[in-house]
């Protein structure tokens, strides 16, 4: 659900970044306190060769949200999220994703929510 949801905002022209946390306010509803999408204006649309993908680092600091009480959980929770999604994709490195943002934000979205089903 949160892979759709991610795949519908890229869909409306939303950067890598606003999907996975749209989609997050959306599924989880929670609200963020303003100024997160300004202070992540940098990683929008990737951080090109070389660099991680931005759904991948919006994955992680949503998981740094959600756990923010729970430090153990949150170590557990990023490595299997990093893990799953590295395997899913191959890689996690945006260049070499970028010929397939979309199947990218749905599957940072579908693996994140598994994370948060698995350590949540």
């Amino acid at each position: 659900m949160l892979g759709e949801t991610a795949a519908k905002y890229h869909k409306n022209g939303e950067s890598c970044t606003a999907c996975i946390f749209k989609a997050c306010e959306e599924v989880y509803g929670v609200k963020f306190p303003d100024g997160v999408y300004d202070m992540n204006f940098a990683l929008n649309n990737g951080l090109g060769i070389n660099g991680m993908c931005s759904a991948v680092i919006t994955g992680v600091l949503f998981l740094g949200y959600y756990f923010r009480d729970d430090e153990a959980a949150l170590g557990r929770a990023r490595l299997y999220f990093l893990d799953n999604v590295h395997r899913r994709l191959g890689t996690s490195c945006c260049g070499k994703l970028k010929k397939c943002c979309k199947r990218a934000i749905t599957v940072c979205g579908d693996t994140l929510e598994e994370t948060i089903e698995k350590f949540g």
